[in-house]
């Protein structure tokens, strides 16, 4: 292969010219500034000119890009396509050591293939040029092909902006930059201190955008991608306030957009009404609380021993908590609330349960195993005493038996999609079969109860038949505790 190829250009409808090296022994170009052909104009990648397909991504910062951010592409698939009037044309992009090979249609023919690797790395590069081109409108499509040279380390393809020579009637641009606010969203409610961030576009390029509160400039006019600001809302009073972006094209134009947001930095008032500190719960109780805010509250949690209850969104704020799951003991109970602008406030109160309750968990030796089960299986679920046993085998059944004194037993299992079913037998005797099949999940749940037993020693055995609901995926059975009544 010779270690320099000229490639000839294409003819177009007059006579045109490009101003490219190509080879796959990459030979060192001349500095930007003699590839570059003095552009009257620079688009950028982000302009609503250049259109994409395929896999880009977009906004990089990788660099010290033109206009500050560009596109990149490592995809065989990807495309961009410049849609432009004039006699000349530059892409600028990139050359470097992790360069790919990317193929250039003008007009929808194929006009050169590129190797743009570089032993270093040239960034806002003018890697193809083409002059002398009838005035009219072109197109100018920059093609990922997925292929490097042999000494290259990837197949990266960048497009950063094209430069663009008028024609005689020079270029005209009286379309104004398209500005979206893209952080906060229109009619949020908004803390002490966020970032606003604001995006802009244009026809050909992007010369400033300014970030204003109530037509304040909250920081120095940003000339380069992405376009962001931090904004100390302790300097606004709480309430409604209005921002504002605007942003300013090469050519003088201007687009902007506004929305609306209120500002609160006082966090809700929280107070738990029932139950009443200090007392003796037992059964099924109602946790309840009082949360106001001055402008709205967003979400309200509950809370046991640290361990979740419930939340609520709606007033009033409660909560049903069934004390008979639990073992008996002092409870720490917690209410949180959240305003809409992200504000914390929350309140403690320490209460007794009292049932007569016991909670065996399934590794006690209460409780002996037949069969095939699979024990411990922390992680995978938020199981009682983070550890559940799991019958998984359908060719036999498995057996849990639990020995206990008392005149009552729960059963804390699961339900769920991929969930079997079981047979249930108290002192010997059937009693149950349960379908634990449900289309979502259910976590540390009873999935049977019996009460009114004699006082005194008893059994309860769980057997998984390895049979399961035609809806279920698999026939799993969990005993993950017992809950053992003694009243």
């Amino acid at each position: 292969m010779n270690t320099r190829t000229h490639v000839r250009c294409a003819r177009l409808v007059r006579a045109a010219t490009c101003s490219l090296t190509l080879g796959w022994v990459w030979l060192a170009p001349p500095p930007a500034s003699a590839q570059l052909f003095s552009p009257t104009a620079v688009i950028q990648e982000a302009s609503v000119s250049v259109s994409y397909t395929g896999g880009w991504r977009h906004e990089d910062t990788w660099h010290s890009w033109s206009g500050g951010t560009a596109a990149v592409s490592t995809a065989s698939a990807g495309r961009a396509t410049l849609t432009f009037s004039g006699v000349g044309v530059s892409w600028i992009g990139f050359h470097g050591p992790q360069a790919g090979i990317a193929r250039v249609v003008l007009d929808g023919a194929l006009f050169a293939t590129i190797d743009l690797f570089a032993p270093v790395e040239h960034v806002q590069a003018a890697v193809f040029t083409a002059t002398a081109l009838t005035d009219a409108s072109h197109t100018l499509a920059v093609e990922v092909t997925g292929e490097k040279n042999a000494l290259s380390s990837g197949t990266l393809v960048v497009v950063d902006a094209f430069a663009i020579t008028a024609g005689a009637a020079g270029l005209v641009d009286t379309t104004p930059p398209a500005v979206t606010i893209t952080s906060p969203r229109a009619g949020a409610t908004v803390p002490t201190g966020l970032i606003l961030r604001a995006g802009a576009v244009d026809d050909f390029a992007v010369a400033s955008v300014r970030l204003l509160v109530d037509g304040v400039d909250i920081a120095n006019e940003a000339i380069i991608a992405p376009y962001w600001a931090s904004w100390d809302t302790s300097t606004v009073a709480e309430g409604p306030h209005t921002v504002t972006v605007v942003a300013r094209d090469t050519a003088g134009n201007t687009g902007s957009a506004d929305i609306p947001v209120t500002v609160d930095r006082t966090p809700p008032a929280v107070a738990m009404t029932s139950p009443v500190s200090g007392t003796t719960i037992s059964g099924t109780v109602t946790l309840s609380a009082n949360v106001s805010d001055n402008f709205g509250v967003d979400r309200v949690w509950f809370s046991a021993n640290d361990v979740s209850l419930g939340e609520d969104a709606t007033p009033p704020y409660e909560i049903a908590w069934d004390t008979a799951l639990i073992p008996d003991g002092s409870y720490r109970l917690k209410v949180a609330a959240r305003d809409h602008a992200g504000g914390l406030n929350s309140t403690e109160t320490t209460v007794t349960v009292w049932n007569g309750t016991t909670r065996i968990e399934e590794t006690d030796p209460a409780i002996t195993y037949s069969g095939t089960w699979s024990h411990g299986n922390q992680g995978i679920r938020a199981w009682s005493g983070d550890t559940a046993a799991i019958a998984i085998l359908t060719a036999f059944p498995a057996q849990a038996t639990l020995s206990f004194n008392g005149t009552g037993v729960r059963w804390v299992g699961f339900r769920g999609p991929q969930a079997g079913i079981a047979n249930v037998y108290v002192d010997g005797v059937l009693v149950a079969t349960v379908d634990l099949f449900d289309t979502i999940e259910h976590v540390r749940t009873v999935v049977f109860a019996v009460d009114g037993l004699a006082p005194g020693p008893h059994t309860l055995v769980v057997q998984a038949t390895g049979t399961w609901n035609p809806l279920s995926t698999d026939p799993f059975v969990v005993v993950d505790a017992f809950i053992v009544y003694q009243r």
